[in-house]
């Protein structure tokens, strides 16, 4: 849980371009992509950016466990699916909520 918190904390601090929400519910992360899949180039490596920090992190830690060739297109797709199919819990945090997705999504097996 400390991770996830020092996480939080890391990508709150984050720049922030005029055009696109401050990431800090997952509300926000859905806006931001919806954003960037209808062109906006700023938002789009922005959102890359940050699904890459929070991948790599993930795997750092051992919180998903991906077969090889996942790239940055399909965890965006992954966690707007989460997103939309889990309407309720979007008022949460962003990166808390995209690594709840992606650990779904490509869970580790049990030792």
């Amino acid at each position: 849980m400390k991770a996830l918190v020092a996480l939080v904390l890391i990508f709150s601090s984050a720049f922030v371009h005029a055009t696109m929400r401050e990431m800090q519910t997952g509300n926000d992360m859905l806006y931001n992509i919806n954003q960037a899949k209808k062109g906006d180039s700023f938002t789009s490596m922005y959102i890359s950016g940050y699904m890459r920090g929070i991948s790599d992190y993930a795997l750092i830690i051992g919180g998903i466990c991906p077969p090889d060739g996942v790239d940055m297109d399909q965890y965006i797709d992954i966690v707007a699916d989460y997103l939309n199919k889990n309407p309720i819990n979007r008022n949460e945090p962003s990166s808390i909520l995209a690594a709840v997705a992606m650990g779904k999504a490509f869970p580790c097996k049990k030792k």
